[in-house]
């Protein structure tokens, strides 16, 4: 179940923020298993346009994140506890035509955190702010772990029962901005989907 523990050492004016964060988490966390369609636009300073792509979100809670690319490519990369992969259709290892870059690995495993309701986990990494209600909100995480910050500078979300924009400022100031659309609750993880998380 979901926890809704304050961070220690709280100040009282910070308290409303963790208590929206509480139930922000409390919320999200109901759905085990989510899918949802993206759109990912990535701003660099060396490109003068920034790059589009989309596709399918899995997240299950206890096992991992699926990202599926369908355009302008198609490839599949799985984020578990043991790390990235990148698979074909059939689930084995495929050849990496394109690494993540590691802010999605990061953000994938914040993610676990956020829509698991792991507020320990969430707190432990991120200085967590929050505005809104518990039906449309928006969240900044700001790393608070020198590793995370060599990778990510912060991380906005807004969403209400399901999170609808992500946006992350890289620490080298590039940016990443997903848009997720058609969320929905999944009784349980797909077969293809489950195998491919379960491969090791």
């Amino acid at each position: 179940m979901p926890s809704s523990t304050q961070p220690a050492g709280q100040s009282a004016s910070q308290q409303p923020d963790a208590m929206l964060v509480g139930h922000i988490t409390a919320q999200l966390g109901q759905y085990p298993v989510v899918q949802a369609r993206y759109t990912q636009t990535q701003t660099r300073a060396a490109l003068r346009r920034p790059l589009t792509s989309g596709g399918v979100l899995l997240f299950a809670r206890d096992s991992g994140v699926v990202w599926t690319i369908d355009r302008p490519m198609h490839a599949v990369y799985t984020i578990t506890d043991r790390g990235v992969r990148q698979v074909d259709d059939a689930g084995a290892d495929a050849s990496p035509a394109q690494t993540p870059p590691a802010a999605a690995a990061q953000v994938s495993r914040m993610l676990r955190a956020v829509l698991g309701g792991d507020l320990s986990a969430l707190y432990s990494q991120f200085d967590v702010s929050a505005q809104g209600t518990a039906t449309r909100w928006r969240m900044r995480l700001v790393p608070n772990q020198p590793q995370i910050a060599q990778v990510l500078r912060q991380v906005d979300l807004e969403g209400g029962d399901f999170v609808t924009s992500l946006d992350i400022v890289q620490a080298n100031g590039d940016t990443l901005q997903w848009s997720f659309a058609d969320q929905h609750a999944l009784p349980a993880i797909p077969g293809r989907e489950r195998a491919w998380l379960s491969a090791r």
